[in-house]
């Protein structure tokens, strides 16, 4: 669907342009960096793009940015091309939304001209020209549009190359691409963040006190971009932010199954659910969602939740920010395209988390389940002890945790049974964590 291009010569931004990349919400794309600085290690990049079979990493070293745009232009495989800067911020639905905008206006190119600023030196956030216009066709020159920011379509590039140069390639391209009657459309500034850091940094060479003055809404800064995009989206993204109970007026109790689609225990589990009338969450593991792809499809087509539990079952508390964004994403992608169930809700396993771990979550809109009733039915504990567990503990709002693969589930689903039956029996409705919260959410 498109592929992203960043040429850079800072070794230092490796992880902010792997995270800007995998966290994106598009389907089908690739990332093609280029290296454009002798003295960096290739080596060192191709390491860190191994895992991912949609990367590649280049180096054209004593060429112009342009060279370097047109070089990856022409790798590419897809019919769109975004340009990607090594050093600012995206937000996961950046692509999603600039590709949404080219297709709803027919735009051969999209980018934008107001965006939000981080000033490092001062620690503020401001809005660069606040009173322009946005998601309209840009009808004058191109002055001020965000070279970082653009979108462009293959056909257009055929047509209209970069020029070899360093500086205003991105300029003197929209210029040209004006010329010839390519219709640019300019969306807003809510998904991405231009950060300034020393004014050297830069290959955009201009003052950062002219900048603030040419910006309004300045703000000193309250958190991470990440945190700070969030709350002009009027999204929580707060480090965390966890449910481990939710207190209801009613008797309503939510049973959450995790590892699986497994073909032994998770037929066997829905047939009872069936049988009581009763819903369950399904915290589902990708690869066991890419092999048993029919019950996934047979959880969403019952009725029940299906939730995010990572795609190969790792302790994310251990992972690098760029392996957790991998592990949820492709998680989420493939539960979208097997069931065609957009989840925001995420177990992580082992119930292990640290901060780094909740905020990328909670960036992604994910809402962190955990559990209040803990069975721990992956020892053998025995059917008695799992329903005693959940039984004593039976208050309303609660989560119980079990599990429905990772080894031999058969005590658990004994135990389900006998306590979907006592359940019943004294006047409690089985209901998924969704369905929960929104009783939850009504009674507070």
């Amino acid at each position: 669907m498109i592929s992203v291009i960043c040429c850079t010569k800072r070794e230092e931004f490796i992880d902010n342009i792997f995270e800007n990349y995998l966290k994106q919400r598009v389907q089908r794309k690739e990332l093609i960096i280029i290296l454009n600085h002798e003295k960096m290690n290739i080596e060192k990049w191709r390491e860190k793009s191994r895992p991912y079979k949609n990367i590649s990493v280049y180096e054209m070293y004593n060429h112009t940015l342009g060279e370097c745009l047109n070089f990856g232009v022409r790798l590419s495989k897809y019919d769109t091309f975004a340009k990607l800067d090594d050093d600012d911020y995206y937000s996961p639905n950046y692509l999603k939304n600039q590709i949404h905008a080219m297709r709803k206006w027919n735009a051969d190119i999209v980018c934008k001209k107001t965006v939000y600023m981080y000033f490092k030196d001062k620690d503020k956030f401001a809005l660069h020209l606040a009173y322009d216009n946005r998601n309209t066709f840009l009808n004058q020159p191109p002055w001020g549009v965000k070279g970082s920011t653009l979108v462009i379509k293959k056909s257009v590039w055929q047509i209209v190359k970069f020029l070899d140069v360093n500086i205003s390639e991105d300029f003197e391209f929209l210029k040209k691409c004006k010329s010839h009657n390519y219709k640019i459309f300019i969306t807003n500034e809510h998904d991405y963040i231009c950060l300034r850091r020393s004014e050297n940094n830069h290959t955009w060479k201009i003052s950062n006190q002219l900048l603030l003055e040419h910006s309004k809404a300045k703000s000193k800064s309250f958190g991470p971009p990440k945190r700070f995009i969030a709350s002009k989206n009027k999204i929580a993204v707060k480090a965390g932010k966890m449910f481990h109970h939710l207190r209801t007026p009613s008797k309503h109790i939510a049973l959450t199954f995790d590892d699986g689609p497994d073909p032994r225990h998770t037929p066997l589990i829905l047939d009872l659910l069936k049988q009581f009338g009763a819903k369950a969450t399904f915290f589902v593991v990708g690869k066991q969602v890419a092999k048993y792809p029919e019950l996934a499809q047979r959880i969403v087509a019952e009725g029940h939740d299906i939730g995010n539990h990572t795609y190969h079952h790792p302790n994310l508390a251990q992972l690098s920010p760029s392996q957790i964004y991998q592990e949820l994403l492709d998680t989420e992608q493939l539960i979208q395209r097997t069931t065609g169930k957009k989840t925001r809700i995420f177990r992580p396993p082992y119930l292990s988390k640290n901060n780094q771990v909740l905020q990328i979550v909670n960036e992604l809109g994910y809402k962190t389940i955990m559990c209040s009733v803990d069975t721990f039915d992956y020892n053998p504990v025995g059917v008695n002890d799992i329903m005693k567990t959940v039984m004593s503990a039976c208050n309303k709002g609660e989560i119980v945790l079990l599990h429905d693969s990772g080894g031999d589930r058969s005590q658990t689903v004994k135990a389900v049974g006998i306590i979907l039956e006592n359940l019943q029996h004294i006047g409690y409705q089985c209901v998924s964590v969704s369905e929960l919260l929104d009783i939850h959410k009504k009674s507070t």
